[in-house]
């Protein structure tokens, strides 16, 4: 790729039909990218040239305390400008320097990255965003960027900035109070949208210890042994609105080892965009399953769930009553 090539970027205002289609694409990158080792990586280079990594969407909340932070890393080069095109933001959202590194001159500003070492990450940028007057829950606009380096082809990638949060809940509600040692436990999962602006894509862990291990290993999820599972399903499969809920759908199963004696499993979500995703050496551990698929489809007013927190722990006892009676 020579100096100057362009990536196609995703551009667009702020009208419903296009910003709900552009979402779908950015969220849909998002995904492709979060499952490879560089998870987050928006410049478009070959191999041999610098590395761009900025996050594909950024959600900024509403909240007047509750600023967002951007950070903006440049890696393989020792010096590098970053251009910053903000002008798309103009009636969208305010963005600050957070570290007083690189001032801040609208609508296009310049950064230059100094000193860093490329073999432990390279130069970072900080900001912050917060909703400007006026912008309401769903407004969103592109930021723009332009990575050059002396002697290295120039990188370009964009994040899409949105007002708003989607802020999920949890609902996990077993199908008995204990478990037999070697028996299974059936959960079901609710996940409602508490937040201002959908959640367009969800993420899901589930952590288990203690001698309780998933049953099944869905092929859409990823498996840390047998005490963590992560499951990022795209926009393509769930989109929750504000307010709405989905559930699994069916019953999350767990079997208890003959050993277990209070064994917990624990469920968080997360909207794609907002979720954590796990540093490379950490995901590279994961292996995909090879069962059904894990599917989230919509909740009834009877199955809604009453859940306010984004994580909820189950304490399964043991029922050790006929191991106690043959000692």
């Amino acid at each position: 790729m020579s100096e100057g090539t362009k990536c196609p970027l995703t551009v667009g205002r702020r009208s419903a039909a296009a910003s709900k289609r552009l979402m779908r694409e950015v969220v849909g990158a998002l995904l492709l990218l979060a499952a490879l080792p560089a998870a987050g990586l928006v410049g478009c280079a070959p191999s041999s040239a610098p590395e761009l990594v900025a996050p594909s969407v950024l959600y900024v909340s509403r909240g007047p305390h509750d600023a967002a932070e951007l950070r903006v890393e440049e890696k393989g080069a020792a010096e590098a400008t970053v251009t910053f095109d903000a002008r798309d933001l103009k009636g969208v959202a305010v963005i600050e320097p957070a570290l007083d590194a690189c001032p801040v001159r609208l609508p296009v500003f310049h950064c230059t990255g100094k000193d860093g070492d490329p073999a432990r990450g390279g130069n970072r940028q900080y900001f912050r965003l917060s909703p400007a007057r006026g912008a309401g829950a769903g407004d969103s606009a592109v930021l723009r960027y332009r990575m050059t380096s002396p002697g290295r082809p120039a990188v370009t990638g964009s994040s899409r900035i949105v007002i708003g949060k989607p802020e999920l809940v949890v609902d996990a509600r077993p199908d008995r109070s204990d478990v037999n040692p070697g028996g299974s436990l059936a959960v079901a999962l609710t996940i409602r949208n508490t937040g201002d602006v959908p959640a367009r894509g969800v993420a899901l862990f589930i952590d288990t210890r203690d001698g309780i291990a998933p049953a099944t290993r869905h092929s859409n999820c990823l498996y840390r042994g047998t005490t963590s599972t992560w499951c990022r399903l795209p926009v393509a499969d769930v989109v929750i609105p504000p307010g709405a809920s989905y559930r699994l759908g069916a019953r999350e199963v767990f079997t208890a080892g003959h050993d277990a004696t209070y064994p917990s499993v624990s469920f968080r979500a997360a909207a794609l965009g907002t979720d954590y995703v796990p540093p490379p050496e950490l995901a590279s551990q994961y292996r995909h399953g090879d069962g059904s698929a894990l599917r989230l489809v919509p909740a009834g007013s009877r199955h809604a769930g009453t859940a306010e927190k984004g994580s909820s722990e189950l304490k399964v006892p043991v029922n050790n009553r006929t191991d106690l009676g043959t000692v």
